[in-house]
């Protein structure tokens, strides 16, 4: 990364020779139309517009600048006055807020002290302004400069773009690739000049990966730079990248570090724990006592992990990158793993990109088999990743290995219900519920539970929503056992939920555990589904009824299955005696779902909810 400091120096003190291409605006210069407009022309809901967004790439100078304008249309809009930016130098950043006020033009200049600069690492930043003045009807105009080219360019944006236009000038320095994403074809396109007009918000649907895979924009990778006396290859293909990374100071040198610190506490968990899963748990819980700081990042803070240790908090590859060193001094075969996170997008096998890389995981030989680890959460098993990981594939990145690893789930949401009930001749139902939480469900009930302060609290929670639920006593197992499953029981009492009418009573069995919406309710859809990992959610209910209650009708049973065997659902209740016994069970087996499965996946969970809130029909007898 000093090499590319280097070269930013260098060339920002060539010449500028200029673009012949005009800008559609001028920072400082709006049209008091602007300020008159109401509502957007391409979408009246819209709580803000981006009037225009231009950027201008100069390859002499080396420089990029940016000129954002945006119009506020509602109160809901106000997040577009403070905006965070990414560039790759610290940047020079003026804007302005402009209202009308009695027919007149005033304007407010975002002042310095409303700017603030988060080196993240070397010379990459995030920029944070928060514009003055800002109202509904309120115009923006935000511009940055920074050296080196942007890593991505939005067309699109979750609030409509009225014109979006990018200019990147040749360079014979600097060899770059752009690649294109989303659904929103440009409206121009040449060598060196895009432009995009009317595009519409992008609208996020249930259960998509990210809208990074979907949102039209261009992602913007450099490849090599070559400047006399000075030649780099960053990524023309995955060995560049390898190589690039091996060679870093926040990446590949702190691996080829001695590091006594790190030998000093492998020598600790050798002398304490004999088999390699004791070593491997204790590794990770050694590096527990680094509090991951929220940052999804691919370099270290640091060169050495002490310091993050000594600290208390880091980025994810401060830990990460930290759990590869600490392994290797236990003894274990272990590689650094480089991915794009989930909300980062897909990564692509045939266009190399060290940019795409925003994360780093461990992939260790336990006993003869490779298993990924991640170490920034300490509620998650050793053997599950979290959910920002599951992004289909990573990058092994060493000296003398590299290939791909599949980062697909190997464990599933899992979580298992029964109830023992009995309904009383008041129509009152008491009696126990439970609950099993496996693998991603018993870590999501655990990241759940940590927000409250004990388990009243949490009770209290979870009964809202559950008309007529009462819990009388409850008992929680292995809430701090990571590696088995969350089991819950509660004793309770429900009123109201069977309901009577002369001598009939409605009975619904599921009223706690039903779908009652179907999460796929729109009659369309652009993008593919994606559950992350397999689900299972199954039970049992069993109720008894009083010896004056008969069945007079019971729901048919259901087997469902998606043609491709994706998702299944069978439902199936029976009665023995004066009891009723329910066994349902909603599998999820695949966890991506292509959109031309969406109106059988959308008919599929349409049954299941009609099936779910049939009630049993029973009667009282008559007496003899």
């Amino acid at each position: 990364m000093k090499k590319i400091l280097v070269v930013t120096t260098i060339l920002i003190v060539l010449i500028n020779y200029g673009y012949s291409q005009k800008a559609p605006i001028k920072f400082g210069r709006i049209d008091k139309k602007d300020l008159e407009m109401k509502v957007c022309s391409i979408d009246s809901t819209a709580p803000a517009v981006i009037l225009c967004d231009y950027g201008y790439f100069n390859g002499n100078t080396f420089t990029f600048t940016r000129l954002l304008r945006i119009k506020i249309l509602s109160k809901e809009g106000y997040d577009w006055a403070n905006r965070t930016f990414t560039t790759f130098s610290k940047s020079n950043i003026r804007g302005i807020t402009y209202n009308l006020e009695d027919g007149k033009v005033v304007e407010e200049k975002l002042k310095r002290s409303s700017i603030f600069s988060d080196k993240v690492y070397n010379n990459y930043y995030k920029m944070r302004v928060a514009m003055p003045d800002v109202r509904v009807g309120s115009v923006i105009d935000i511009e940055f400069t920074y050296n080196w080219l942007p890593s991505d360019w939005y067309f699109q944006q979750v609030i409509p773009v009225l014109h979006s236009e990018l200019i990147i000038e040749n360079s014979v320095y600097v060899n770059f690739r752009k690649n294109f994403f989303g659904y929103m074809p440009l409206s121009e396109s040449s060598n060196n000049r895009w432009v995009a007009v009317n595009v519409p918000a992008f609208r996020e649907e249930p259960n998509i990966n990210s809208k990074e895979n979907y949102i039209s924009k261009f992602e913007i990778e450099i490849m090599k730079v070559s400047f006399p006396g000075l030649y780099m290859n960053f990524s023309a293909d995955w060995a560049g990248v390898n190589k690039t990374l091996f060679e870093m100071d926040d990446f590949g040198v702190p691996l080829k570090a001695l590091n006594p610190f790190i030998k000093g506490m492998a020598k600790k968990i050798e002398k304490k724990y004999t088999t390699n899963e004791q070593k491997l748990k204790a590794a990770l819980d050694t590096l527990h006592s680094i509090k991951w700081n929220g940052d999804e990042w691919l370099y270290t803070t640091e060169k050495d992990i002490k310091y993050q240790y000594n600290k208390g908090t880091g980025n994810s590859s401060d830990i990460n990158l930290g759990l590869v060193i600490l392994l290797r001094k236990l003894g274990f075969e272990t590689y650094p793993v480089a991915l794009s996170t989930r909300s980062n997008g897909l990564l692509s096998t045939a266009q190399p990109s060290l940019a795409k890389l925003n994360y780093v995981v461990a992939y260790a030989k336990v006993d003869g088999k490779f298993i990924l680890l991640d170490a920034t959460d300490a509620l998650l098993p050793y053997y599950l990743l979290p959910k920002r990981c599951l992004n289909q594939r990573g990058r092994i990145i060493d000296r003398d290995t590299t290939g791909w690893v599949d980062m697909n789930p190997t464990s599933k949401y899992k979580k298992v219900s029964m109830y023992d009930l009995s309904l009383a001749s008041d129509m009152t139902i008491s009696g126990k519920i439970s609950y099993a939480n496996y693998d991603y469900a018993a870590y999501y009930w655990r990241k759940r539970f940590e927000k409250y302060t004990d388990e009243d609290e949490y009770m209290n929670n979870l009964i809202q929503g559950m008309d007529g639920l009462n819990i009388v006593d409850a008992t929680f197992t292995n809430i701090n056992d990571i590696y088995e499953p969350v089991k819950e029981t509660y004793d309770v009492n429900i009123e109201n939920i069977a309901i009577q009418s002369d001598s009939l009573i409605y009975l619904p069995l599921m009223t706690f555990e039903s779908i009652e919406e179907n999460p796929f309710n729109s009659k369309t859809r652009e993008y593919p589904i994606d559950f992350a990992f397999p689900r299972e959610r199954s039970g049992v209910v069993n109720i008894s009824l009083p010896q004056n209650i008969e069945v007079v009708e019971i729901p048919e049973p259901l087997k469902l299955s998606m043609p491709d065997k994706s998702l299944d659902y069978v439902y199936s209740l029976s009665q023995m005696g004066n009891k009723l016994i329910l066994n349902y069970r909603l599998r999820i087996n695949k966890p991506i779902i292509g959109i031309l499965e969406y109106d059988k996946l959308r008919a599929f969970y349409e049954y299941i909810i009609e099936k779910e809130a049939e009630p049993v029909i029973l009667k009282i007898k008559k007496e003899s």
